[in-house]
């Protein structure tokens, strides 16, 4: 029977395919492939190049490349004409800076009697007669003289309604809490490259003990409210209110100003403001943070290409020095199989502790080399060097010559192998040395993915880890399971065994993770999730619940 299902549907498939090929017969496309990268990721929102002078559109969805292989993709949101933000759609791994993006886009070419009036003008005076393009200019004159029928504004968002609560047989532990993320975003407004987002969470923490803990947190939060201007037609950039200076790495978010400015491969800009009082949702102006950069590329993506950002931000406390640095960060594709990446942060010790940092110095930097030679391998080398660790909160009142300060430098390197049978094995492994410590700290970690089980659409994830240090040695194995059953309901199983020893102690503490995971899409645009954990060892057990609803509009 089922062999007469799969007959029957190849048969389906073959007939709509012979349909669609009839209707297409009477056409001819062309395809075109644009290629780009991430230049910067945010909280919420992804940054990348090109812009609409390549092609690129609004509404556009960009694959998104590492090492030759597809690691997620994203829909574009805003655009300008040399770079555009995006949302994450889907991904099987975090994306990071320097990760390729790539979209097939097709362009058609209709009968002969509509070319005066839909194929580019290059086209048309290549293959068709001089009235033809006439009449191609005299539709574009008439559509001039059509009204303008945009709204003033194009209205997106969503409501997520959530509530996560712990239940442990310690009375400390218990924890209860509704909360509501809401985001809106109205973009174009009057028609311009204008556009105002907001984030927040309002949530209400119901847990009676909450009065030993220093009371109920404020029922709203505001994370982002605040106008970008930023479209394909102008090169100026600019932001104003609770924003992400997306530019300028390191400073967060802040309460001020982002101006910028892009010139053919050349940007540059300045931003100012003050780190926010999420408590009361104020301006607090004890906390200045300015910042100034430059960035720079060839225009080539893939093999030969490069760009690079250079800025320098500063923190300042009630007038004072806090904090002052400079980062470079740097990408180049040597060939089209290898790519190096340098990040670099350079601190400028401006209230003379030279016997703990000295005036100039490697505060923090990393290199990275990518390499994916073969379909069904990738490779992954990672050298960082860390000075000027600071051990207390920055925002304490310590003065800087009050610090503490220590340097750790390290090797990382990761392996992806692509086996038959749709499994993918993945290998790290990680050496780094502390200046204060007698011991180095190693970390080996692995994971195994089966995406399809024996043709069951069942997909299993087991991970094992291992990491130790002159204090103690952890090991750590999980395996999940899920698949999608009815109506999109999607279920996930997991187990993990934590395992904590200390140096001298024979016998290790164990601490074993069950939990159940259901997500189904309600509408086309609403999802229902919900998450249950339960934690136990030797001493105390713990049950996490977490459900919401999200609306998206």
């Amino acid at each position: 029977m089922k062999v007469q299902m799969k007959l029957f549907y190849t048969l389906c498939v073959s007939l709509l395919l012979l349909i669609a090929g009839a209707g297409m017969a009477q056409t001819s496309d062309s395809t075109e492939v644009i290629s780009g990268e991430i230049t910067y990721i945010s909280a919420d929102r992804i940054f990348g190049e090109p812009g609409s002078d390549s092609g690129l559109e609004l509404g556009d969805t960009l694959n998104v490349i590492r090492d030759d292989a597809k690691i997620g993709s994203m829909v574009i949101t805003a655009i300008s004409s040399n770079s555009h933000s995006a949302q994450i759609v889907e991904q099987s791994t975090d994306f990071s800076v320097g990760d390729g993006l790539k979209i097939t886009k097709t362009i058609k070419m209709e009968p002969e009697e509509q070319l005066g009036r839909i194929i580019p003008r290059d086209t048309l005076e290549a293959e068709q007669p001089p009235d033809t393009i006439t009449a191609k200019e005299e539709y574009a004159a008439e559509q001039k003289k059509q009204p303008d029928r945009k709204t003033f504004l194009q209205s997106s968002g969503s409501v997520t309604l959530r509530y996560y609560g712990i239940f442990s047989n310690r009375s400390v532990s218990t924890f209860h809490q509704p909360a509501a993320l809401i985001r809106w975003r109205g973009e174009e407004i009057g028609g311009s490259p204008l556009r105002f987002e907001f984030y927040g969470r309002a949530q209400k923490d119901l847990a009676s003990d909450l009065s030993q803990r220093g009371g109920n947190r404020p029922l709203l939060r505001v994370y982002s409210a605040g106008f970008t201007y930023d479209g394909p037609d102008t090169d100026v950039i600019w932001q104003i209110g609770r924003v992400y200076p997306r530019n300028v790495s390191g400073m967060g978010t802040i309460d001020g100003v982002m101006y910028g400015r892009e010139h053919n491969n050349l940007k540059y800009g300045v931003t100012a403001g003050f780190r926010p009082d999420y408590y009361n949702n104020a301006v607090n102006t004890e906390i200045l943070k300015t910042g100034t950069y430059i960035g720079w590329s060839n225009g080539e993506y893939g093999a030969g290409g490069y760009s690079g950002v250079m800025a320098f931000v500063g923190q300042y406390r009630n007038g004072m020095v806090d904090r002052e640095y400079f980062t470079l960060r740097q990408s180049y594709t040597p060939i089209s199989s290898l790519r190096l990446s340098y990040v670099g942060d350079f601190t400028l010790d401006r209230n003379n502790n030279s016997d703990q940092i000295g005036f100039f110095t490697p505060s923090n930097s990393y290199l990275r080399l990518n390499w994916s030679h073969f379909s069904w391998m990738r490779l992954s080398l990672r050298y960082s060097y860390r000075k000027s660790i600071r051990l207390f909160a920055t925002q304490s009142s310590i003065a800087d010559s009050d610090y503490n300060y220590q340097s750790r430098q390290g090797m990382n390197g990761s392996i992806y192998f692509s086996l038959p049978w749709d499994i993918t094995l993945y290998v790290s492994q990680n050496y780094r040395t502390h200046q204060t410590a007698s011991k180095p700290v190693l970390q080996t970690s692995g994971a195994l993915y089966f995406r399809d089980v024996l043709d069951s659409d069942i997909r299993v994830r087991t991970r094992y880890s291992h990491g130790s240090n002159e204090f103690s040695t952890t090991n750590n194995y999980s395996v999940s399971a899920d698949r999608t059953l009815w109506n999109s309901t999607s279920v996930e199983a997991g187990y993990d065994l934590y395992q904590y020893t200390l140096r001298g102690r024979a016998s290790a503490r164990n601490r074993h993770n069950y939990n159940l995971d259901v997500r189904r899409q309600i509408f086309e645009s609403s999802y229902f999730s919900f998450r249950y954990d339960y934690f136990t060892d030797e001493n105390f057990s713990t049950q996490q619940v977490s459900a919401s609803l999200s609306f998206n509009y």
